[in-house]
């Protein structure tokens, strides 16, 4: 190119530059008019044309994350600008702060941490830095448990808003640090002062109702939910939580009230399809339809609700009427995001219904016009963690979440996936978020306290509880977690309480879950043979009498007295000989005392009349086999099958019988197809990882194992400890194997198979000798008669290796920290 080309071109380019920030300016300008005049909206759409010209225009940037955050109300926006502006310009004190601050409304700790720190790095000294700093001080010491300096802290903070401060980071710390103080009410005025400042922050909104909570206050809860409701009004959470509280107390007449005041006052359907759903739960399905037929003569556009009574009629039994009702108003309707709601629900139905591949197709249907769909999203991410498909579940869930991070079915459903890939620490997260999403309902609270309690966190789940009852104080779920946790804990005074709880509901089923608790209580502080009079004189003034002497026998049998629990379960029996429950009862009752026959006979003759009890047939196999009629128990057994080809318990003996008589692959097929089923059994899901990697060796195979398994990382189970760390084996990984099947090998100390492979991962990591104490253990263990090929393999290792002595020398290997 010759020289007077380079230099025209290098001026055009030049000029380019000019004009483009000349216009950026002019943007910006006009934002700033736009502003002045009021016109926020159009302001922001100036403000974005000058990125397109500028980039990293600051002022601008700074402009349009003020006014989304005071001006719009949208936090999360705002955050991604001031995310922005930091990347551009990491010396900027104001955008550091500001995504401080965001982050703390928010309540995500970790950015707080991050932005927070980086503001203390850059100005240390500026006044403007005090609260963020005081704040992270104050964090870090309630984590560490650290009572003084956490209490030295937050009155550093008081006497700074008392100086004339209005620093929401300050009002967060003094808040808190009064309810630790159990001092209500001045945590209370210090929300409120809070909500003043913030008055969309749903954070601050459910931490007053948490307070009101702790302060029984009912009618300020009402209120405070009511206000809830109608400051977010598409948070259906709320309006759940407030109907909660009112059939808690008892109000029906109040929430139903509640719900035909929303109807009537909104123009849109979506009200008065939650009254029609309050009435259908609470008065019934009859009441429920006669709204839902007064909706579809009245309101013009009545396809919901024809979309809510076909989901009357399949709750009702009417299944393949509701399906085609459903593909019928389908087919009427236009392309619209309404249709899609309807084409979801007829998924569900499918799903529900066995049609598991029409339902899949139906919510692909959905999802290849409207890929955000939520409902079709969380259906999708269903189906993908049943397939073990989980990572590509919670790769669907973030998109829910993105735009509904309340939504509490997404939040239990990232909670299930990160489960299932074995990252328990981001599942107990979720399931945290569940239960504050959802208000504390008690399905969510049941479900995070039971984890917490399978990790023996009982104090974390106690509290979990206990902030449910606040609002629903009369659960009988929760009640009975909650006891179960005093019983782990020993704490027999608290446990009365739920006892005394229960029994004030005047529920049988909430009087048998009491008695079973003070029966306990008595157990352990007195004696069995208190725990069996007490349960004997309940049993006598029972409303439930029939439950109540069920549950003497049951109690007499686990004291030891069998004597007396098979008289009383005779005499129960001979008194009803309809009621099938007590003859079952007799018959187990026989099978305790050891009268196998009259066991049989019984369970016969309840078969006979009920040939669709599995559970039973299983029972009458069990103790065919203790008789030693092997032919029969097998003939039995194809019998039950014949009659209930579905059932899983029968195809599970099935499956059991194959593995004995060595047919491992009959086994694994019957085992995948109840995976299939359900995918969810840690059972079903640990026999079948387990068969598979035993006696298969392709790599799709082992592949379809660790798919299966990978729930297993954090389970302290010795059974799903082997199975997982043999897959970690088979794929290699044996330093990651070795602490599982450790744990393994410890707990199933008798198991010839998990010694077995404690000894191959010996083996594998150069360890001969420590892998010969466990190859002559599972050979002593298996016996000579075993034909395994493991425990030949393991017999010629041993026959290899140096027997310079007669046997290994009785030491057990040091385990793995």
């Amino acid at each position: 190119m010759r020289p007077f080309v380079l230099i025209l071109a290098s001026c055009l380019l030049l000029g380019a530059c000019s004009s483009a920030e000349e216009r950026a300016e002019q943007h910006y300008q006009s934002a700033l008019s736009l502003v002045s005049e009021g016109d926020i909206d159009r302001a922001i759409v100036e403000l974005r044309n000058v990125f397109q010209n500028e980039g990293n225009h600051f002022e601008a940037r700074q402009l349009i994350a003020e006014l989304l955050l005071n001006e719009k109300s949208d936090p999360r926006a705002a955050y991604g600008q001031y995310l922005r502006l930091a990347e551009q310009y990491p010396e900027d004190l104001g955008a550091r702060l500001a995504l401080a601050y965001i982050a703390a409304q928010a309540a995500d700790w970790a950015e707080v941490k991050r932005h927070g720190e980086q503001a203390v790095k850059l100005a240390p000294e500026d006044a403007r830095v005090q609260p963020v700093l005081l704040y992270l001080n104050y964090r870090e010491a309630t984590l560490a448990e650290e009572v003084t300096r956490h209490e030295g802290v937050a009155a550093q903070a008081l006497e700074l808003l008392e100086a004339g401060g209005n620093d929401s980071l300050l009002m967060s710390v003094v808040t808190d640090a009064n309810l630790r103080q159990g001092n209500f009410t001045s945590a209370l005025g210090w929300t409120d002062k809070l909500l003043e400042k913030h008055t969309s922050n749903l954070l601050y909104w459910r931490q007053k109702l948490n307070i009101l909570a702790q302060m029984r206050a009912s009618d300020e809860i009402a209120e405070h939910l009511r206000k809830m409701v109608a400051q977010f009004p598409d948070i259906d959470e709320n309006k759940a939580t407030l109907l909660r509280f009112y059939i808690s107390r008892g109000e029906l007449d109040e929430a139903e009230a509640f719900l035909r005041e929303l109807a009537a006052a909104s123009t849109e359907n979506g009200p008065k399809i939650d009254l029609v759903r309050f009435l259908n739960e609470t008065r019934g399905a009859g009441v429920a339809r006669e709204e839902l037929n007064r909706f579809l003569s009245e309101v013009e556009n009545n396809a919901p609700f024809r979309a809510f009574l076909a989901g009357l009629d399949f709750g009702g039994g009417q299944q393949d009427k509701a399906i085609a009702d459903m593909e019928a108003l389908i087919t009427e309707s236009e392309p619209s995001p309404e249709r899609d709601d309807y084409t979801v629900a007829l998924a569900r139905m499918l799903r529900l219904t066995g049609n598991r591949v029409g339902a899949r197709a139906r919510i692909e249907e959905v999802l290849s016009v409207n890929p955000n769909h939520v409902s079709a999203l969380k259906m999708q991410a269903v189906g993908l963690i049943e397939r073990d498909s989980a990572d590509e579940a919670i790769s669907a869930l973030r998109t829910v979440l993105s735009s509904r991070p309340e939504d509490v079915e997404a939040l239990n459903l990232m909670a299930t996936a990160y489960t299932r890939i074995g990252q328990s620490n981001l599942a107990r997260d979720f399931m945290a978020r569940s239960v504050e999403a959802s208000g504390n309902s008690p399905a969510e609270s049941i479900r995070y306290a039971q984890f917490l309690v399978n990790e023996e966190s009982f104090l974390p789940a106690e509290d979990i509880l206990i902030s449910a009852l606040r609002l629903s104080p009369q659960n009988i779920g929760v009640l009975e977690m909650l006891g179960r946790v005093y019983l782990s804990l020993d704490d027999m005074s608290r446990l009365q309480g739920v006892s005394s709880a229960l029994l004030q509901l005047e529920d049988p089923n909430a009087e048998t879950i009491a008695n079973g608790f003070e029966a306990e209580r008595l157990n352990r502080e007195q004696g069995p043979e208190y725990a069996l009079a007490f349960l004997e004189r309940s049993a006598e003034n029972s409303e439930d009498q029939t439950r109540a002497q069920i549950n003497l026998v049951r109690a007499r049998m686990a004291t030891g007295d069998t004597e007396s629990a098979l008289q009383l379960a005779r005499q129960l029996a001979a008194e009803d000989t309809t009621n099938e429950t007590l003859k079952v009862v007799q018959a187990a009752t026989e099978n305790v005392a050891g009268n196998l026959q009259e066991a049989a006979d019984i369970y016969r003759e309840v078969l006979d009349k009920s040939p669709n009890q599995t559970r039973i047939w299983l029972r009458l196999i069990n103790v065919e086999q203790r008789l030693g009629n092997v032919d029969s128990a097998a003939n039995l057994l194809a019998q039950g099958l014949e009659l209930n080809p579905d059932s899983a318990d029968l195809l599970w003996a099935q499956a059991s019988a194959h593995e004995q008589q060595g047919d491992f692959e009959a086994a694994i097929a019957i085992y995948e197809d109840l995976y299939q089923r359900d995918s969810s059994g840690i059972v079903v899901a640990n026999n079948l990882a387990s068969l598979i990697t035993t006696h298969r060796e392709d790599p799709e195979s082992l592949e379809r194992a660790w798919q299966v398994a990978r729930r297993f990382a954090n389970v302290e189970v010795p059974a799903l400890q082997d199975t997982y760390g043999w897959i970690l084996h088979r794929r290699g990984e044996n330093e990651n194997a070795l602490p599982y099947m450790e744990a393994a090998a410890k707990g199933l100390p008798n198991d010839p198979q998990v010694s077995y492979h404690l000894a191959k991962v010996y083996v594998a990591l150069g360890r001969p000798d420590d892998a010969r104490f466990y190859f002559e253990r599972a050979v002593n263990l298996a016996g000579p008669a075993d034909p395994r090929p493991q425990f030949d393999e393991a017999r010629q290792f041993l026959q290899q290796t140096n027997n310079s002595s007669d046997s290994v020398e009785e030491t057990v290997p040091q385990a793995t920290d």
